[in-house]
């Protein structure tokens, strides 16, 4: 039986707190990577990248474990831009993290 709307609120709520938990413990880490990457799409401090890595490495992890195919960074990037400007980037962040882990996003 498919999980009903409430479950799978449920479900995505739970996994935004696993994601917000990963996000917490690599932004501990900004002091450590203050320096400058230079992109193809630009230059980007160290610790954007490195923090976006950590939740693409978190969905996938959520993906393998239901069966679906990994995501591209650029999906998480979206993800993250939508966050980007918000009082609650990192709960917004995450939400939408646990959205891509599920295939609803």
């Amino acid at each position: 039986m498919p999980a009903t709307p409430l479950q799978r609120n449920d479900e995505r709520r739970k996994l935004s707190d696993l994601f917000r938990k990963v996000l917490a413990d690599a932004m501990e880490e900004r002091d450590q990577r203050q320096d400058f990457v230079d992109r193809p799409e630009g230059t980007e401090l160290a610790w954007v990248i490195f923090e976006r890595y950590q939740m693409r490495e978190a969905v996938n992890a959520e993906r393998a474990a239901r069966n679906l195919p990994p995501v591209p960074m650029e999906a998480v990037m979206r993800v993250e831009r939508s966050a980007a400007g918000h009082s609650d980037y990192a709960r917004q962040f995450a939400w939408g993290c646990a959205g891509l882990a599920m295939g609803e996003s």
